[in-house]
């Protein structure tokens, strides 16, 4: 008897997070499939495929989000956390779709997000559509091609430790920022934030208007306004350059990796070859 009441605590205990797969249509040229795991797959098919309104609404089942195919538009408040509940989404993936317009209150209050990706056809971010509090993600890399963030469409994203904002970007709202270096129970984050040099004076103007700036947040220890530290950056080919280093990406240039070049390493029968007919000494290194 016990051994069965044993069993059945364990199976009741692995399978808490499980629930009934599903599918469906979620808008114009819109489907989804949601596995027992919570894996949301979101594909457009045919001409302006687009995600509509309220689609997942407060849907705690989701864990995972993958948008692809041809999907142009995410409506108002599709992904929005339930105000008590909030969310259960750790990450949006939208690299394989073709979305230009994340719509107003997208993915609002999904307080567990811990990484973003965005579609390389992004042209437009409408207010509020990542409006948080303290979600756990760090990096904020917004992709070349986009040009308008509306009014607090990243506001309280307070975790938010590298901030790309890149060339194409022609306009930022009044407080898309709000809330970025304010952390828990009045402690403070610094923020690294990396603008082309075209771009920087957009950039500071975007932060001037953020809170950290308006209220410089003092507490005991002074000001604390310095926190948002605003870079710019220059390209070489592929390559970013910061205060004349160079990186191989903005997650690199974030954890201070930066780029060396190295010089090729030869095998034994590499470097063998290479010497015949020439009388120069060849120093051979092994991998």
């Amino acid at each position: 008897m016990n051994k069965i009441l044993v069993l059945s605590l364990m199976a009741v205990l692995t399978s808490s997070n499980a629930f009934a797969a599903s599918s469906g249509s979620c808008g114009t040229g819109c489907t989804y499939t949601l596995d027992d795991k919570g894996l949301l797959t979101v594909t457009g098919t045919g001409e302006n495929a687009s995600i509509k309104s309220y689609a997942f609404d407060g849907n705690l089942n989701i864990y995972d989000v993958v948008i692809k195919g041809t999907i142009k538009s995410i409506g108002t408040d599709a992904f929005h956390g339930s105000d008590s509940n909030t969310s259960n989404i750790r990450s949006v993936d939208m690299s394989q779709s073709e979305v230009e317009t994340i719509g107003v209150g997208a993915f609002y209050h999904n307080t567990k997000l811990e990484t973003l990706t965005f579609s390389p056809t992004l042209k437009t971010i409408e207010y509020a559509a990542f409006k948080t509090g303290y979600p756990p993600i760090k990096e904020l890399i917004l992709p070349e091609g986009l040009t308008t963030i509306n009014n607090q469409a990243f506001a309280w994203m307070n975790g938010i430790e590298v901030l790309v904002i890149p060339d194409s970007v022609t306009s930022i709202s009044t407080s898309v920022f709000d809330g970025f270096g304010l952390g828990y129970n009045n402690t403070y984050n610094e923020v690294k934030v990396y603008c082309s040099e075209a771009k920087k004076s957009l950039c500071e103007q975007a932060f001037r208007n953020s809170d950290i700036s308006r209220n410089n947040f003092t507490n005991n220890e002074g000001t604390h306004s310095n926190l948002i530290e605003i870079k710019a950056y220059s390209k070489d080919g592929d390559f970013y350059i910061v205060d004349g280093k160079k990186y191989a990406s903005f997650s690199d240039m974030g954890a201070g990796k930066e780029y060396h070049n190295v010089k090729r390493i030869y095998t034994v029968e590499e470097a063998t070859e290479a010497a015949k007919g020439n009388k120069n000494t060849f120093s051979i290194k092994y991998r």
